[in-house]
């Protein structure tokens, strides 16, 4: 199996908490805020919970995520334009 396949398979069976801390790990201090800022309490601390226990985030598991992030915010995009 290529390593794009594991990452993939990785980034899939992660949780929608552990995609949300790598994701803010990846965007950095003030672009997490923003994001966390659309949660709930319970969602941000759930959130920051887990990014204080990840220790180390493989950079192809960061780029797998960061894709989907941007796969469903063009989607979000596409669908509230219309098309």
């Amino acid at each position: 199996m290529s390593e794009q396949a594991t990452d993939a398979q990785t980034t899939l069976s992660m949780n929608g908490v552990r995609k949300a801390a790598v994701l803010c790990m990846a965007l950095g201090a003030e672009q997490a805020a923003q994001v966390l800022q659309s949660l709930s309490p319970t969602e941000v601390e759930l959130v920051t919970r887990e990014i204080a226990a990840i220790r180390v985030v493989p950079p192809e598991v960061v780029e797998s995520v960061m894709g989907e992030f941007g796969d469903v915010s063009r989607s979000v995009e596409s669908v509230a334009g219309g098309g």
